[in-house]
């Protein structure tokens, strides 16, 4: 999954020919991830996934912040991923500094979800 970055854009967005402020541009970022890992988690679990596979998605070469992007998957997962265990995939080794986020917001999710 992809996704454009708004957080570096400190000017007002241009949607539909209007202006729009910098934080209903990055509210309106922030559902787009949650609809699209909703839907990936949704159709991992209905396809019978038991393991999911996830990381800091679109926070290389896109430059997402991986605490916002911790954040909604977590929270979609602890929502939608019913019976399926989530498995960080720490593609840079056990350095990585976005492991440490997942777990928190993993926590935190869980916590809330209670």
């Amino acid at each position: 999954l992809q996704f454009a970055n708004y957080e570096k854009e400190q000017n007002p967005v241009l949607k539909e020919g209007k202006k729009q402020s910098y934080e209903k541009a990055f509210e309106n970022y922030k559902k787009m991830i949650h609809t699209a890992i909703r839907q990936w988690i949704i159709l991992a679990r209905e396809q019978g996934v038991k393991y999911f596979i996830g990381g800091p998605i679109g926070c290389g070469a896109f430059d997402n912040n991986p605490d916002v992007v911790a954040e909604i998957v977590a929270e979609e997962f602890v929502n939608y991923g019913g019976k399926m265990t989530f498995i960080y995939g720490a593609f840079t080794g056990e350095k990585d500094p976005n492991m440490k986020k997942f777990y928190n917001a993993f926590k935190k999710a869980h916590q809330n979800a209670s």
